[in-house]
């Protein structure tokens, strides 16, 4: 994760850990609820890959 969303949330503009490696924001989601850090981590990859890859995301 912190070599995928990490980077990508940093290219975003956003924050997605502090200066020491811990995550932040949305991001921490992660550690106390993983369901919904799951679901929302599928939708931040889905993204990242659709931006490398060049497709829409009205494509789906």
């Amino acid at each position: 994760m912190r070599d995928e969303v990490v980077p990508w949330a940093r290219e975003a503009g956003a924050a997605a850990a502090t200066a020491e490696g811990d995550l932040i924001g949305p991001f921490n989601a992660l550690v106390h609820r993983p369901a919904t850090g799951a679901a929302f981590l599928g939708r931040v990859l889905t993204d990242l890959t659709r931006s490398r890859t060049g497709t829409s995301s009205s494509a789906t």
